[in-house]
C-alpha cells in the first residue's frame, strides 16, 4: 500500500533536495506475509479482520493497491527495497531459492540483494537519514550486505528470516523450530543486532531445555522495537539531525 508511494519518493529524491521547505520525515512499517484479506480496512475477508491501527492509517492516507508482494517475506522485502520485482534480484523462476548462493549474481553471489542495486535509503541520502529497525532477512553474507552497508545510518533487530522474540534465538531452518522455542541441531544461534554489535540480551536467559527464564513484557522484540523506533521519531522531532536531514524509518515486521 505506501511501498509504490516510497518508490516514487526515492526517485524524486534529487528534486528533494532542491526543495525551499524540508521534505517530509518517511515512516516505512513493512507487514510480514500480511495478506490483503488480513487489513479490515480492504473489506475483502470473509469475515471482518480487526485491524484499527491499520484502518486509521488507510483512512488518513492513500490506499495504492497496485504493488504485488511475493507469497513468502525475502522476495517482498527485496522487491520494496530495491524497487524491483524479486525475480531481478534472485535467482529468477520457477524455484525462486532466496536461501541458497546465486552463482549467476556476479556482484554478490549469496542470499540477498545483490551490492551492485540501490536501495530506499541510498536513494533518499540527499534528504534522510534512514534507519530500519525489525526483521532485515534480505542478506547478510557480509559487511555490504546488511543494512549499514545499504545506505542506513543505524539498525536494530535480527539478520535471518525467523527469530523467536521471547529469547530472540533465531531459527534459520525449517522445522527447527519446536515448542514454540527455536532449536538448531541443540544449539541456540541468538540474531539480535543493534547496528555493528550485539543488542543487549542480559534480562533473557535460555535453560538447557530453551525455555525462557522469567522474562519481562518489555523484553519482548516487538517490545524493543516499538521502543527503537518512537526514540528515533522522538529525536528527528525535537531537532534536525547535523546535517539538516530528515528521518526515514523503515519499520519491518
Amino acid at each position: 500500500m505506501m511501498a509504490a508511494t516510497l518508490l516514487l519518493a526515492a526517485a524524486a529524491a534529487p528534486l528533494l533536495a532542491g526543495r525551499a521547505t524540508p521534505p517530509p520525515h518517511i515512516a516505512l512499517v513493512l507487514g510480514d506475509d500480511v495478506g490483503w484479506a488480513s487489513a479490515g480496512f480492504t473489506g475483502s475477508g470473509a469475515a471482518p479482520t480487526f485491524t484499527p491501527r491499520l484502518d486509521a492509517l488507510a483512512r488518513r492516507g492513500v490506499v495504492l493497491g497496485r504493488f504485488y508482494g511475493f507469497h513468502y517475506c525475502s522476495p517482498s522485502r527485496s522487491s520494496l527495497l530495491s524497487g524491483r520485482l524479486p525475480v531481478h534480484v534472485f535467482d529468477g523462476p520457477p524455484t525462486m531459492q532466496l536461501n541458497v548462493a546465486n552463482p549467476a549474481d556476479p556482484d554478490a553471489g549469496q542470499y540477498g540483494i545483490p551490492v551492485s542495486m540501490a536501495t530506499l535509503a541510498t536513494r533518499l541520502a540527499q534528504t534522510h537519514e534512514a534507519h530500519t529497525v525489525g526483521k532485515w532477512d534480505v542478506g547478510h553474507a557480509r559487511p555490504s550486505m546488511v543494512a549499514t552497508g545499504r545506505g542506513f545510518r543505524t539498525s536494530f533487530g535480527y539478520l535471518g528470516g525467523e527469530n523467536d522474540y521471547w529469547s530472540a534465538v533465531g531459527c534459520p531452518y525449517s522445522g527447527c523450530c519446536t515448542g514454540g522455542h527455536s532449536k538448531l541441531q541443540g544449539r541456540y544461534v541468538l540474531d539480535f543486532w543493534d547496528t555493528n554489535g550485539p543488542a543487549n540480551r542480559s534480562l533473557v536467559a535460555l535453560d538447557c531445555n530453551g525455555e525462557v527464564s522469567c522474562p519481562a513484557a518489555s523484553d519482548f522484540l516487538e517490545s524493543q522495537f516499538l521502543a527503537r523506533a518512537q526514540a528515533l521519531i522522538a529525536s528527528y522531532a525535537a531537532a534536525a539531525s547535523p546535517a539538516g536531514k530528515r528521518l526515514m524509518l523503515y519499520y519491518a515486521a
